[in-house]
C-alpha cells in the first residue's frame, strides 16, 4: 500500500517543505517481501545469560537471516568492536537472563551505549531476560521500555522473558519475527515464553481458522494475504459495497486446509475423501454470519440464540482443493411458537460464479418454554453415541462457534440450560456421516430439525428408514435420547 503523505514529505520538494513549516516526516517502514530474506543486515549479539550465544547464531542463520555478526565474548556483554569507528548495524541482540543483581545491570550500559548511535533506520533491539523476576530483572524491562521511547527512525524495542529451563533452539521461531521485517509495528512489548509455548517455527499456525472484517481492501487484504501465506484458514467479509471486490480476494484463501479439514472429518466420523464433507462449508460461513449477529443494528443478543433447524443443498461434490466464494445474509425476523425466529442464508460459489453450495439456518431468540418430544419405547432403540462432555469444547475449538451454552455447565446454567448442549451442526454432521453422504456423486438435499438440545454428556441413538413419501433414494432420521426416548432431531437426506 502507498501512503502518499510519507512519499511526498520523503521526496525532495516535499521534504523541504516539511522542514520549513515543522511537517512529521514518518520514517519509510523496512518491510517484509514474500520471498526475501527476513532480515539483511549486520547483527550485533552479546550477553550474560545461560544461553549459548554461538548456537544462537548459528541457529539464526539458517532461518533466512542474512547476517553480518559483530560477536563478542559469549561470557560478557563486550560487543567485538567499540568506539568512534563503531560500524553501523541493523540489530541489537543481548542476552540478559543471566542478570540476578542490580550491580550486573552494568553489561546493558557497556553493551548498548555505545552502539545506539549507530543502528541504523527501521533498527531493531530485542533483550532476552528470565522470568526469575527480581529487582534486576524488573530493571531491565524499565530499561527496555526507556529505550522503545528514545529510539527513532522506526526503531523497535522488545524484551523476551524465558524460563530459565529453555534453550536457544526454543527462542528461534519469536527471535526469528522480533529480529524480522514483520515486527514493524510491534514496540515496547514484554513477551514471556515458557516451556509450553515454545513453538516448532513457521508454520505452527497452519490450519487454524480466521476471520478478517474489512478484507477487500487497504491493509486488511494486506492482512488477508499475509494470513492465508501462513497457512491459516482465512474468511474474508466487507459491506455489500466491496462485493465486486472481495469475492476475488477469498477465492485467492478459500481453499480447505488439510490439516482443520482432518480434524473436522475425525471428530465428526466423516470418512477420508477427496471431496468435503457436505456440512463442512458451514464452518465458513459461521463466522460471518456471526459478523453480521454481533452488528449494533442486530435486533437481538446473539448469546443464547439457538440454532433449531438447517436445510443444506449441495448440487455436486466439493473437491477439498477447491476455492469458494462465500456471500451471508439475514433475513427479517419472524414469530415462532417459542419466540422470534429467523434464517440465516450462505451461499457458496465457485470461480464460475456457479452456485455449489447453499445452507438456510434457521434460529430461535427464546421468550418461552419449548415443549419435547417423546417416544414410549426407548428399549426398542437401536445401539447408541455417547457423547462426551467435552465434545462442545472439542467442536467450538474446530468451527469456532463458541457459544456458552455448549461449553460448560455453569456456562449454559447462565441462558437457562442445566448443562452444556451439542452443537447442532454437530449433530447434523454426526448422522449424514453415519448415512455416508460425502461419497454420494449425485445432489444432495439434507434438512434437519432440532428438536430438543442434546445434553452433554449423554448417549443417543441414531435410527434411520426410507423415506416415508417414497421418493427415490430419499431417506428418513431422527436422533434421540437413549434412555428417555426423547427427540432431538429429526431430518430427511435427498440423493
Amino acid at each position: 500500500m502507498a501512503d502518499r503523505y510519507q512519499i511526498w514529505t520523503n521526496g525532495a520538494i516535499g521534504g523541504l517543505v516539511a522542514r520549513g513549516i515543522g511537517l512529521p516526516r514518518p520514517e519509510p517502514l523496512r518491510r517484509y517481501t514474500p520471498g526475501g530474506p527476513l532480515l539483511d543486515g549486520v547483527l550485533s549479539i552479546g550477553g550474560v545469560g545461560h544461553l549459548s550465544v554461538r548456537r544462537l547464531l548459528a541457529l539464526l542463520k539458517r532461518v533466512d537471516l542474512r547476517l553480518n555478526v559483530l560477536l563478542g565474548d559469549a561470557s560478557s556483554a563486550q560487543p567485538a568492536a567499540y568506539g568512534s569507528d563503531t560500524p553501523e548495524v541493523d540489530a541489537l541482540l543481548f542476552d540478559a537472563s543471566g542478570i540476578e543483581s542490580t550491580a550486573d545491570l552494568a553489561a546493558l550500559y557497556e553493551f548498548f551505549h555505545p552502539q545506539l548511535r549507530a543502528l541504523r533506520p527501521c533498527g531493531r533491539v530485542v533483550i532476552i531476560g528470565s522470568t526469575r523476576y527480581g529487582a534486576a530483572q524488573r530493571a531491565i524491562e524499565g530499561f527496555m521500555w526507556s529505550l522503545g521511547k528514545e529510539l527513532r527512525r522506526g526503531a523497535t524495542a522488545n524484551l523476551v522473558r524465558i524460563d530459565p529451563a529453555l534453550q536457544a533452539d526454543d527462542l528461534i521461531p519469536i527471535l526469528t519475527f522480533l529480529l524480522s521485517a514483520r515486527s514493524a509495528y510491534v514496540s515496547g512489548q514484554v513477551l514471556v515464553i515458557g516451556p509450553s509455548d515454545a513453538v516448532a517455527g513457521s508454520g505452527a499456525s497452519a490450519g487454524r481458522p480466521a476471520v478478517v472484517i474489512g478484507a477487500a481492501r487497504g491493509i486488511g487484504a494486506v492482512i488477508t494475504e499475509t494470513l492465508a501465506r501462513e497457512g491459516l484458514s482465512v474468511t474474508c467479509v466487507d459491506d455489500p459495497g466491496q462485493a465486486d471486490t472481495l469475492p476475488a480476494l477469498t477465492r485467492e484463501v478459500g481453499a480447505a486446509s488439510p490439516a482443520h479439514l482432518g480434524a473436522y472429518r475425525e471428530l465428526c466420523a466423516f470418512p477420508v475423501s477427496p471431496v468435503l464433507p457436505i456440512t463442512y462449508p458451514h464452518l465458513t460461513a459461521f463466522p460471518m454470519a456471526m459478523s453480521l449477529m454481533t452488528r449494533r443494528d442486530f435486533p437481538f443478543p446473539v448469546l443464547g440464540l439457538v440454532h433449531i433447524r438447517n436445510v443444506i443443498e449441495q448440487p455436486r461434490p466439493i473437491s477439498a482443493a477447491e476455492p469458494l466464494t462465500f456471500h451471508v445474509s439475514i433475513a427479517s425476523p419472524y414469530e415462532h411458537p417459542r419466540g422470534s425466529a429467523f434464517d440465516v442464508t450462505a451461499d457458496a460459489r465457485n470461480e464460475f460464479n456457479e452456485i455449489v453450495w447453499h445452507s438456510v439456518s434457521t434460529y430461535l431468540h427464546r421468550t418461552g418454554r419449548s415443549s419435547s418430544d417423546r417416544t414410549s419405547d426407548p428399549a426398542s432403540l437401536p445401539p447408541t453415541w455417547h457423547l462426551p462432555p467435552d465434545l462442545g469444547r472439542r467442536y467450538a475449538s474446530i468451527s469456532g462457534d463458541r457459544n456458552p451454552i455448549h461449553l460448560y455447565p455453569w456456562t449454559a446454567k447462565l441462558f437457562g440450560f442445566p448443562r452444556q448442549i451439542a452443537h447442532g451442526m454437530w449433530t447434523m454432521a454426526r448422522c449424514l456421516a453415519a448415512l455416508d453422504a460425502t461419497q454420494s456423486p449425485s445432489p444432495l438435499r439434507a434438512s434437519v430439525d432440532f428438536r430438543a438440545p442434546v445434553p452433554l454428556p449423554s448417549d443417543v441413538t441414531f435410527t434411520a428408514s426410507p423415506a416415508e413419501d417414497d421418493a427415490a433414494a430419499a431417506t428418513d432420521f431422527v436422533l434421540q435420547a437413549s434412555s428417555t426416548g426423547r427427540t432431538h432431531l429429526t431430518g430427511r437426506l435427498d440423493r
